[in-house]
């Protein structure tokens, strides 16, 4: 047997010591023989040490920690229920850890705890019991179908930062908090559920992620744009399409446009289309301004928008109009673009013959027991298409089939409604137009609920 001096040995523990507290192995998975138990639980290592199983179905909060506290970084691993079990309870992750009684908790639950399925964010303050979160609730992510399942093993990622905290599952975002966290230890959480797997934890910097103060950002939106070739004969009639850029590496939201129109235009407000769903648009006639909320854009994200406007007289070819467009923050109501003056010039005539029929589904509602959405609606026309109606209950079809100028066309537009037969509506369903060539048209149609007959 070789006999190692006191030195080499010294050096060698120190070396053994160093290795074994490193928090990752070769392949960047965290060495989870590295964390320890808090309030029990079973929890056992996988041969790697790169996974962690809790197998005991206790009636307390466990929890299984790191042995340091972490802020602003990114968290991602995953995790599956065995089919083994015969729980269906909660598990998640905690952040921010100093006691039981004082953490934040991302829990998730198949409804077998509180009777509600899915995702809750809160800051744990209390012991936690079967009638009631244990504590401030930070985020509710709680419907019917949020339940997770066994034997499907889920892929998280958490966004720990000292201003916010996200969370994904399979790379869709389920929980998103803004507010202040502190700096704690991170871990891994069960309550009365057993036969749980933690696995191929990885834990990176997120501190670039760390948007400053609104204020200091400067114009990080950028505006491009302008008037594309009219499709119409109208000459007092043009078509603009604009883009709005975040050109800054930070998320960006609660942000509202408004684009101040030039005295001798107006817009036609059915005509208005956005690539973003979830975004609130609302014409102020009498300030001739247009206004769009609830905007959010990731970083490098764009947001695309168009419209038409009308000259309210002839289109003069020496005269010049602008529209200003202005991107504000609603936190502090700042800018946050350059305020941009864009040139509206008047289009030729073009030989497009196309013309284009614009509507709206109105509803009345006169029982108030029956809600209908007015997307639930859509158009048939006698030529075999299937037209869209959006939320707002707006719908627009291009007809191009002209021959010359002098051709015409007779369209019929039949509205289709899902579930017909349980709500009783009353409407003309049907419109017979007559088109022209180079017309824009305007066909709404009018609905009653609550109506005796079904016509």
């Amino acid at each position: 047997m070789i006999k190692l001096n006191k030195k080499i040995m010294l050096v060698l523990t120190i070396v053994f010591v160093i290795l074994f507290n490193t928090i990752t192995f070769s392949q960047n998975y965290i060495d989870l023989s590295t964390f320890y138990d808090v309030n029990g639980g079973y929890w056992y290592l996988g041969q790697d040490n790169s996974s962690v199983k809790q197998v005991l179905d206790k009636n307390e909060s466990v929890f299984y920690l790191l042995n340091q506290e972490i802020i602003n970084k990114t968290i991602t691993g995953k995790i599956k229920v065995d089919g083994t079990t015969y729980q269906n309870d909660q598990f998640g992750l905690v952040f921010g850890f100093q006691d039981i009684n004082d953490t934040y908790v991302w829990s998730w639950d198949a409804g077998g705890v509180h009777g509600t399925e899915g995702h809750v964010f809160y800051y744990k303050n209390r012991t936690i019991n079967n009638l009631e979160i244990p504590g401030d609730i930070l985020y509710d992510k709680r419907e019917v179908g949020l339940a997770w399942h066994k034997e499907i093993e889920y892929n998280f990622k958490a966004v720990y930062l000292e201003n916010s905290f996200k969370l994904y599952i399979d790379d869709q975002l389920i929980i998103e908090y803004k507010g202040k966290l502190p700096s704690g230890k991170f871990g891994f959480f069960c309550y009365t559920q057993d036969m749980v797997n933690f696995s191929n934890l990885e834990i990176t910097d997120a501190s670039d992620k760390l948007k400053p103060p609104i204020e200091e950002l400067k114009s990080p939106i950028d505006i491009s744009g302008g008037i594309i070739p009219n499709r119409l004969s109208d000459e007092n009639l043009t078509k603009s399409t604009y883009q709005l850029t975040n050109t800054s590496k930070y998320d960006l939201d609660d942000l509202y446009l408004l684009v101040e129109l030039d005295k001798h235009l107006s817009l036609i407000e059915e005509s208005v289309i956005v690539s973003k769903q979830n975004i609130k648009v609302k014409y102020l006639k009498n300030e001739n301004l247009l206004k769009m909320n609830n905007i959010s854009l990731k970083a490098e994200e764009s947001l695309r928008l168009s419209f038409y406007l009308h000259k309210l007289s002839s289109f003069d070819d020496n005269s010049r109009y602008f529209n200003q467009f202005s991107v504000y923050s609603n936190e502090g109501d700042i800018l946050l673009s350059k305020q941009l003056n864009i040139e509206h010039k008047p289009n030729k005539i073009n030989i497009d013959l196309s013309s284009i029929i614009i509507g709206q589904i109105n509803i009345k509602n006169n029982n108030k027991n029956k809600a209908i959405k007015k997307n639930s609606f859509q158009i048939i026309t006698s030529d075999g298409r299937l037209i869209k109606v959006d939320k707002k209950g707006r719908f627009h079809l291009l007809v191009d089939n002209f021959i010359n100028y002098y051709d015409q066309e007779i369209l019929t537009l039949k509205l289709l409604i899902e579930d017909n037969d349980k709500i009783k509506i009353k409407s003309d369903k049907i419109k017979i137009i007559k088109i022209k060539p180079a017309q824009l048209i305007r066909s709404d149609f009018n609905i009653y609920l609550g109506g005796k007959n079904n016509e």
